[in-house]
């Protein structure tokens, strides 16, 4: 698309150009942990978690976590709310659609008994 050509019928995302996650690595299985554990405590009504509490909670590393919720926050996936004691993060509509897109992918009963076991 160069000086400013319309883009063609090939340069256009389709439905089939997404890729499923395979929730091999890390980072799908970060953001699933907490983004059920957010899920879970937007349910029960219950207040978003600090940083440390949602580190401690998935047993992920605090600095990892910080920058991945960076990330987060940008695509809209989580929100937060400011404290006197900090930043409560809690889940967006657009988390919780994305939890329902990959529900049946997401290897859930191994993340639910990783968290159960912390």
């Amino acid at each position: 698309m160069k000086g400013g050509a319309a883009a063609s019928k090939s340069d256009k995302m389709t439905v089939q150009d997404i890729k499923t996650p395979s929730f091999k690595g890390k980072h799908n299985a970060i953001k699933s942990k907490c983004f059920i554990i957010l899920f879970n405590r937007q349910l029960a009504n219950e207040r978003g978690l600090t940083l440390s509490e949602l580190a401690r909670e998935t047993g992920s590393n605090y600095k990892s976590l910080s920058v991945l919720i960076g990330r987060w926050i940008r695509w809209r996936y989580i929100g937060f709310r400011q404290y006197p004691g900090g930043r409560q993060y809690h889940l967006l509509k657009r988390g919780a659609n994305w939890i329902n897109r990959w529900k049946y992918v997401i290897p859930l009963k191994k993340y639910i008994s990783e968290l159960e076991n912390m």
